[in-house]
Parts: C-alpha cells; sequence; structure tokens
C-alpha cells in the first residue's frame, strides 16, 4: 500500500491534468450527442 502511494505522488499534476482534460472531453461528447439527438 505505501509504496503505491508513493508511486501515485510521482506525477501528480500530470495525472490531475490528464483527469481534467479527460472529463472535459466527456463533457464535449455528451453536448455533441445531445445537440445532436435534438437536431
Amino acid at each position: 500500500m505505501e509504496l503505491k502511494v508513493e508511486e501515485g505522488f510521482e506525477l501528480p499534476l500530470v495525472e490531475a491534468a490528464a483527469v481534467e482534460s479527460f472529463m472535459e472531453l466527456k463533457v464535449k461528447i455528451c453536448r455533441v450527442s445531445e445537440s445532436s439527438s435534438t437536431v
């Protein structure tokens, strides 16, 4: 468990940026699917 925690904190900024970009991408896909379905 300790090793996993240390490894997770090696690149916290990179992981956070990846998560944020992933969430933004999901939101964009949802919006596109909604707009296309309504049209």
